[in-house]
C-alpha cells in the first residue's frame, strides 16, 4: 500500500513537469544511483575504509531513487520527447520494468539492513546482486548508447 501511495504521489508531481524535464530527472536519478554504487563499491572493496553509516546513506539513496523510477517513465517520456537511452520496452512491458525497479529497491533495502548491523561481508554480497539486477535492467530497458 505504501508503494502505491508513493507512486501515485510521485506520478502527480511528475505530471507538472514537461516530458523533457522528466527525461532529465530520470537521467539525473540514474547518475545519482551510479555515484552511490561507486562509493558503496569503494567501501566494500577496501578501496576506502569500511563505513557502515556511509553504506547506509548510499543504500538509502538507491532505495529512494528506485521508488521514483516508475513515475519518471510515464508514456510520452521516451525518445519521442527528447534525447534518451530508454528502450521502448519500458512502455511495452511496464510490468516487468516496474518489477525490475522493485528488485533494485529490495536489494538496496537488504544492503541497508546489513549495513545497520555492520555486516560488511553481507553488504558486499548483496551489492554484487544489486549490481547484477542493475545490469539486467539496463540491458533490457536501456540502449547502450544514445540512438541516432
Amino acid at each position: 500500500m505504501r508503494r502505491v501511495v508513493l507512486i501515485v504521489t510521485l506520478a502527480v508531481a511528475a505530471c507538472a513537469a514537461t516530458p523533457a524535464e522528466r527525461i532529465q530527472a530520470r537521467q539525473d536519478l540514474m547518475r545519482s544511483n551510479k555515484a552511490a554504487l561507486i562509493e558503496l563499491g569503494k567501501i566494500t572493496s577496501g578501496e576506502a575504509p569500511w563505513n557502515a553509516e556511509a553504506a547506509q546513506r548510499f543504500a538509502v539513496t538507491v532505495i529512494n531513487n528506485a521508488v521514483r523510477i516508475p513515475a519518471l517513465t510515464e508514456k510520452g517520456t521516451g525518445p519521442e520527447s527528447g534525447r534518451t537511452r530508454a528502450r521502448p520496452e519500458i512502455w511495452t512491458d511496464p510490468d516487468n520494468f516496474e518489477r525490475a525497479a522493485w528488485n533494485i529497491e529490495d536489494q538496496a533495502r537488504g544492503i541497508l539492513a546489513l549495513a545497520r548491523v555492520g555486516d560488511e561481508a553481507g553488504v558486499r554480497a548483496r551489492l554484487t546482486r544489486l549490481e547484477k539486477d542493475c545490469d539486467g535492467c539496463h540491458s533490457r530497458f536501456m540502449f547502450p548508447e544514445f540512438p541516432r
